[in-house]
């Protein structure tokens, strides 16, 4: 008697693939938050360089780098407009992009259009779809500095919130909330504005935390506006501070990376209490800071 050729069934075939898709779904999840996991780390390790890099400057020139110089009048005016974080590009090992810049002309001058088109990998967070730079003559970038709740240009270095500001000076020694307790910059959305040209000072290289992150600001009057003397205008229309008043955020789930004063990095989660996050973008206002 021959015996019978074994195999599966056509049940048992099904059974098996609807198996193999159940495992398979289970498993795209994890391998998602894994590599969410390393990207989110490799953006940790941008900022953690960063502020490297700005406490040696500290240390060589007893001082943060300003913002950036800028001044009202128009014209090559030296070193006008461009940024901090050129400043600090030697301290990142990256003195042959610092020595593009032309500092007798300001940012928009011919002389420095090289510059300001190169492209450095450091100011990418990899967890943000990367823009396609092309043919485009200025370089993006993912991160910026904060001014903390509100500014005034008044020469007072105790006058500027934040740690940086057009013009600003600061040092440890004007952090008196605790550099450890002070947001000296993070991640910026540039969801509602694709053109945040990193090395150009203004709302391209820099945000506020007068507004949670990941919020559109524009015509939003759901926020209040602090203005510079403190005062609280509730319910603003924040249409006029779109650019300015820009704010923080990331494309990390449930939050962004910060770089606290102190060059340590910690993940703030948007649902952070409001005023907690308003006080840890302020150097000098004497607010407790909750745990966070």
């Amino acid at each position: 008697m021959r015996n019978r050729t074994q195999g599966f069934t056509l049940v048992e075939l099904l059974v098996v693939i609807a198996i193999i898709g159940i495992l398979v779904g289970l498993l795209l999840p994890a391998v998602q938050a894994a590599r969410e996991a390393a990207r989110r780390m490799q953006c940790s390790n941008n900022l953690k360089q960063f502020g490297l890099a700005l406490h040696n400057y500290h240390d060589t020139h007893q001082k943060f780098p300003a913002g950036s110089r800028f001044t009202n009048g128009t014209g090559n005016i030296g070193g006008d407009r461009i940024n901090g974080w050129v400043a600090i590009l030697p301290f990142m090992e990256m003195g042959n992009v610092y020595d593009l810049w032309d500092f007798r002309f300001d940012y928009d001058n011919a002389a420095n259009n090289a510059a300001k088109a190169t492209v450095v990998d450091a100011m990418f967070c990899p967890s943000k779809p990367r823009p396609l730079q092309g043919s485009s003559t200025v370089a993006y970038g993912d991160y910026a500095f904060s001014t903390g709740t509100g500014h005034t240009n008044d020469g007072n270095t105790n006058s500027w919130r934040g740690v940086f500001n057009q013009n600003s000076r600061v040092a440890f020694r004007d952090i008196t909330d605790g550099t450890s307790n002070t947001i000296a910059a993070g991640e910026m959305d540039s969801n509602f504005n694709l053109t945040n040209h990193i090395w150009r000072w203004g709302y391209h290289s820099h945000r506020n935390m007068c507004y949670p992150m990941n919020r559109k600001i524009v015509g939003d009057a759901a926020f209040s506006h602090i203005t510079n003397n403190g005062t609280v205008i509730a319910g603003t229309s924040a249409t006029e501070f779109s650019d300015l008043w820009a704010n923080f955020g990331s494309h990390h789930p449930g939050g962004a990376q910060f770089l606290k004063a102190d060059g340590s990095v910690l993940f703030v989660a948007e649902t952070i209490e409001y005023l907690t996050y308003q006080y840890l973008g302020d150097k000098a206002d004497g607010n407790v800071i909750p745990a966070h």
